[in-house]
């Protein structure tokens, strides 16, 4: 059901999804958590209207408004993904592709799948200063080396490209014990980062983990240990593997 929730402070719209005595966390039309004091709320009123997404030109236009002009959204069938204009289509590609591979890696062995209840949103910056920037503005602290993160609160990716500018054409040679994936020219640390962060987002999204719930970290990031390599997520035929 939607709901509209005021406070002292501000009005917000979206889905209950966890309730407690002293707590109530409120998904909002673009997948964010919103975690209200009880305490503080001053009136709850529920809506004719069963909760859905926003529409995708609603949802395009605020990243556009959020990234401004030097941004380009580009949408796929699960993503709408955020880079810097002149670079090319290929990160959403990338994402998406590793979307539908992680879905059927689960799906084969059993694993009961939902669908997202939001579009999911990704935005790959240009170089560090700029993913740092962002860092700060999502409450996630920059600290060195950290080259992307998946935010439970957000629903987002985000990551900044460490070659420093797609390179469209070439495919490069990688160190042998790099657990990557090398797809359409986007290779080495930043492949990495994208397929090891959008296992995470996916898993949160189509059901396999909880973004209310703690998960071990041992389970989530040895999942996502475990599905980096892409002949891992492409053995769809061995559902024991």
């Amino acid at each position: 059901q939607l709901v509209r929730i005021r406070n002292a402070d501000s009005e917000y719209t979206g889905k209950i999804v966890g309730l407690s005595q002293s707590r109530c966390t409120l998904m909002d039309r673009q997948g964010r958590l919103i975690e209200l004091d009880i305490k503080t709320l001053k009136e709850m009123e529920r809506l004719p209207e069963r909760f859905r997404p926003d529409s995708t030109s609603t949802f395009r236009a605020e990243l556009a408004r959020e990234f401004g002009r030097s941004y380009k959204i580009t949408g796929t069938t699960h993503y709408l993904v955020c880079t810097p204009r002149g670079q090319t289509s290929k990160y959403a590609d990338l994402f998406e592709k590793t979307y539908r591979d992680i879905e059927q890696f689960y799906r084969v062995r059993g694993f009961r799948i939902s669908k997202p209840d939001v579009p999911l949103v990704a935005v790959v910056f240009t170089n560090q200063k700029e993913f740092a920037e962002y860092c700060v503005k999502d409450g996630v602290p920059p600290r060195p080396g950290l080259q992307g993160y998946y935010s439970l609160v957000s629903n987002r990716v985000a990551l900044f490209d460490t070659n420093g500018a797609f390179r469209s054409a070439k495919i490069e040679p990688m160190a042998a014990n790099e657990s990557v994936l090398a797809l359409s020219g986007i290779t080495g640390q930043t492949a990495s980062t994208i397929v090891h962060e959008t296992i995470h987002q996916v898993g949160y999204n189509i059901g396999i983990h909880s973004r209310l719930g703690e998960t071990p970290i041992w389970m989530v990031e040895g999942l996502a240990t475990v599905l980096e390599p892409s002949q891992m997520r492409n053995r769809r035929s061995n559902q024991n593997s």
